[in-house]
C-alpha cells in the first residue's frame, strides 16, 4: 500500500482508508457482541479459555517470548496486562460465528479480512478444531506487529521442540517442500512453518497425538514415514 504513496495528500488518504477498516470492525464487532446465541455464547467463552495456549503469541511476560518484549526504558508489555490483552483474539475484535454450511464441508475457516471464525456445528465441541482455526488467526495479529515477532517465535518453538519431537528436522523438510506446500495450500490454504510447529506444541501442552491440531491427515503421513 505505502508504495502507492507520492505525496502528503496519498498518506492521509490510506490513513483515513485504514481507520474506515477499523471502526466498521469494531461496530461489526460491537453489534455482534450483543446479540450472540446462547450457542455462540458458550464457544465465545470455550476460546477465551483455550487463550492459555497462545500465551507466547500474545507476548505474555512468562512465555517463551517475554526476552523479546523488553527494552532498555519501557517494556512492550507494561499497559497491556502482561502484554496478553491487546492481542488476544477479543482483544482485537476478532469474531466467532457456528454453520451448518461451510464450504467443502470443512470443519472450520478464518476470515482474516473481516476477523471471523467459523466452526462448523457437527464439531462445535471438538476444542482441537477451534485451536486450528485460532492458530491461523493469531497468527495473523502477529504479522501485524512485525514480521521479526513472527521470526523469534519460530525459533523458540524450534527450540523447545527440538528434544521434545523425534525427527523434528526431517517433519520439518517435509512440510517445508515447495511442491507438498502448494498441494495443501490448494487443499486447505497457508500452513505456515510457524503454524507447524505451535501446532505441535499445542499438542504436546495438550496431550494429544502429534498433528492433532494440525489436521489434514499429517499423524497418519508421518507414521506411514516412521517420523513418529
Amino acid at each position: 500500500m505505502l508504495d502507492s504513496v507520492n505525496n502528503e495528500y496519498d498518506l492521509m488518504n490510506i490513513y483515513k482508508t485504514t481507520a474506515l477498516s477499523s471502526d466498521i470492525q469494531t461496530n461489526k464487532y460491537n453489534v455482534w457482541f450483543a446479540s450472540r446465541t446462547a450457542e455462540v455464547y458458550d464457544l465465545t467463552i470455550r476460546v477465551l479459555m483455550l487463550e492459555r495456549y497462545f500465551d507466547d503469541m500474545m507476548l505474555d511476560k512468562k512465555s517463551i517470548m517475554a526476552k523479546y518484549t523488553k527494552m532498555p526504558f519501557n517494556d512492550f508489555s507494561d499497559d497491556t496486562n502482561n502484554g496478553t490483552d491487546s492481542l488476544s483474539l477479543m482483544g482485537q475484535h476478532y469474531r466467532f460465528e457456528i454453520s451448518t454450511n461451510i464450504q467443502n464441508d470443512y470443519d472450520g475457516y478464518n476470515d482474516q479480512s473481516e476477523k471471523l471464525i467459523v466452526i462448523n456445528k457437527s464439531v462445535i465441541n471438538n476444542d482441537n478444531v477451534i485451536l486450528h482455526e485460532m492458530l491461523h488467526a493469531h497468527e495473523q495479529i502477529l504479522l501485524s506487529i512485525n514480521h521479526i515477532v513472527r521470526d523469534a517465535l519460530i525459533l523458540e518453538l524450534y527450540k523447545k521442540l527440538k528434544n521434545q519431537v523425534k525427527n523434528l528436522d526431517a517433519i520439518i523438510d517435509f512440510h517445508a517442500n515447495i511442491n507438498h506446500n502448494i498441494r495443501l495450500s490448494e487443499l486447505g490454504g497457508e500452513h505456515s512453518l510457524l503454524f507447524l510447529l505451535k501446532s505441535l506444541e499445542i499438542d504436546l501442552r495438550c496431550n494429544n497425538e502429534l498433528f492433532t491440531v494440525f489436521g489434514y491427515d499429517y499423524n497418519r503421513n508421518f507414521k506411514e514415514l516412521n517420523l513418529i
